[in-house]
């Protein structure tokens, strides 16, 4: 399966992605940027360079629903802090602190 989308500018974008699930939460952070010219997809492709990257065990989560909403919300912001301080470009392109980007 091919996840593509368009840019509307040529500035590049930090995304964050989450999977929470019942045994692990994992957080992404990638830049995009166009896709190189010889790339033959449809319309106006994007594509990521990973920065940084964690996962951490699930607490709180049982049969995938949220029973203790406070765990959950802390293993979401430890993996979103490891994933911060596993980025790979100067630090002035970011946020002040990782809370800034799990609002």
């Amino acid at each position: 399966m091919v996840y593509t989308t368009t840019v509307r500018s040529k500035r590049q974008r930090i995304v964050t992605a989450l999977d929470v699930g019942t045994s692990k939460i994992c957080c992404l952070i990638a830049k995009t940027s166009p896709a190189p010219d010889w790339f033959e997809g449809k319309g106006e492709a994007v594509q990521f360079e990973v920065l940084g990257f964690d996962h951490t065990r699930a607490e709180g989560l049982k049969a995938g629903m949220v029973a203790h909403l406070d765990s959950v919300e802390a293993c979401i912001r430890s993996a979103a802090r490891r994933a911060f301080a596993r980025r790979s470009m100067r630090q002035s392109a970011w946020p002040a602190s990782p809370s800034k980007m799990c609002m």
